[in-house]
C-alpha cells in the first residue's frame, strides 16, 4: 500500500510538473514554432513567384474591370474575412493573455499556433479579396474560352490556405511530425499551381494535360489527409471525432471546386457564376474551419483543466488517507505499549 502511494505520489508530481510547468519552454520547441510563420512566408512566396512568372511566361490579357460584375462578391467576400479574422483573433488574445498569466502548457501553446495560422489565412482571404473589388488587382481574359475572366490573386489565398490547413490538419489533428507530413503539405498546393497554369494555357491539349497534373496533386494532397489520420478508437472522446469530422469535410470541400473550375473553363457557367460559387465555397470553409478551431481548443484546454484539477484531488485525497493511516498506526502503537505495561 506503501509503494502504491508513493508511485501515485510520484505520478501526481509529474502530472503537475508537465501541466503546470512554469519553466520556458525549451530551445528546440521555440525553434519548431518558428517553422509555422516560416511555412506560410514560403508558401506566400512561392505563390507571388508562380503569379509573376505566369504573368510573364503566359502573357496574359488582361480583362475590361467594367465588365466584371462578380466584384460586387469580392467585396461583399472581404467584409465577410474581416469579421471572422476578428472573431478569431479575439480568442487568440485571450489565450495569448492566459498563457502570460497562468503556467505555459503545451495545450495553450499549441492553440496559439493553430489560431494565428487560422488569422493568417483569413487575412490573407480579405487582402485579395479587398484588393481585387477595389480593382488594384486586375482580372485576365480567357484565351480559350470567350467571356471568362480569371482572378488570379484568388489563387495566392489558395495556395497559402492550401499549404496552411494541409499543416494543420496533418501536424496539428493528426498528430503527425512536419518530417513525416512535409511531402504531403507541399504537394497540396500544387493543385493550385497548376490549376493557375491551366488556365494560363492558350491551347486545350497543354489545358488538359495541365488538369491531368492538378487532379493528381488533388488527390496526392487527399491521401495525406487520409492516410495520416490515426485509426479510430472504441472509447474516442467527442473532441477527435471532430477533428476526424473535419479531415473528411475538408477532403469533400476541396473536390467540390474541381467541377466549378471545369464548368467555367468549358464555358457550361458563367464568369460570374463560376466567381460566386468560389466566394460561396471560400466562406463556408473559412466559417468552419474557424469554428471548428475554438470549438477544439476550448475544449482540449478545458480537459487539461479538469485533468489537473482531478490529480489535485486524488493527491489530496491520498495525503489525507496518509495522515488518517499514520494516526492508526500511532494509536495501535500506543495501545499496545499500554497493553505491555499492564502486563508488567
Amino acid at each position: 500500500m506503501k509503494a502504491k502511494l508513493v508511485a501515485s505520489d510520484s505520478l501526481s508530481t509529474e502530472a503537475e510538473t508537465v501541466i503546470f510547468s512554469k519553466e520556458a519552454v525549451k530551445p528546440s520547441s521555440d525553434r519548431s514554432r518558428l517553422l509555422v510563420p516560416l511555412t506560410t512566408m514560403a508558401g506566400m512566396l512561392t505563390t507571388l513567384a508562380t503569379l509573376l512568372s505566369t504573368k510573364f511566361i503566359w502573357n496574359f490579357t488582361p480583362a475590361s474591370p467594367e465588365d466584371a460584375p462578380e466584384l460586387l462578391y469580392f467585396d461583399r467576400g472581404s467584409f465577410m474575412f474581416a469579421a471572422m479574422f476578428i472573431y478569431t483573433t479575439v480568442p487568440l488574445l485571450f489565450t495569448a493573455y492566459t498563457i502570460w498569466n497562468s503556467p505555459k502548457t503545451a495545450v495553450l501553446w499549441s492553440n496559439i499556433e493553430t489560431v494565428s495560422l487560422q488569422s493568417g489565412i483569413l487575412l490573407m482571404y480579405f487582402l485579395t479579396y479587398f484588393l481585387t473589388a477595389n480593382g488594384y488587382v486586375q482580372p485576365w481574359e480567357d484565351k480559350i474560352t470567350p467571356g471568362r475572366r480569371i482572378h488570379f490573386a484568388r489563387y495566392m489565398g489558395w495556395h497559402v490556405a492550401q499549404a496552411g490547413y494541409a499543416y494543420l490538419i496533418m501536424c496539428k489533428f493528426n498528430r503527425q511530425s512536419l518530417r513525416d507530413a512535409l511531402p504531403y503539405i507541399l504537394v497540396t498546393p500544387l493543385q493550385d499551381t497548376f490549376g493557375l497554369w491551366a488556365d494560363a494555357a492558350s491551347s486545350l491539349p497543354m489545358r488538359e494535360f495541365l488538369h491531368a497534373l492538378t487532379w493528381s496533386s488533388y488527390l496526392l494532397g487527399a491521401f495525406g489527409l487520409w492516410h495520416t489520420m490515426p485509426p479510430p478508437k472504441p472509447a474516442e472522446v467527442a473532441t477527435e471525432k471532430v477533428k476526424r469530422g473535419f479531415v473528411h469535410f475538408s477532403i469533400v470541400h476541396w473536390f467540390i471546386y474541381g467541377p466549378v473550375y471545369h464548368l467555367g473553363q468549358y464555358g457550361a457557367i458563367s464568369s460570374a457564376t463560376e466567381q460566386l460559387l468560389y466566394c460561396m465555397l471560400d466562406i463556408s470553409y473559412k466559417m468552419i474551419a474557424s469554428t471548428t478551431l475554438v470549438v477544439v481548443n476550448s475544449a482540449e484546454w478545458t480537459q487539461m483543466r479538469l485533468a489537473a484539477e482531478h490529480e489535485e484531488s486524488m493527491t489530496r485525497e491520498e495525503e489525507e488517507f496518509q495522515q488518517r493511516l499514520q494516526m492508526m498506526r500511532d494509536a495501535l502503537q500506543q495501545q499496545q505499549q499500554q497493553q505491555q505495561e499492564v502486563c508488567k
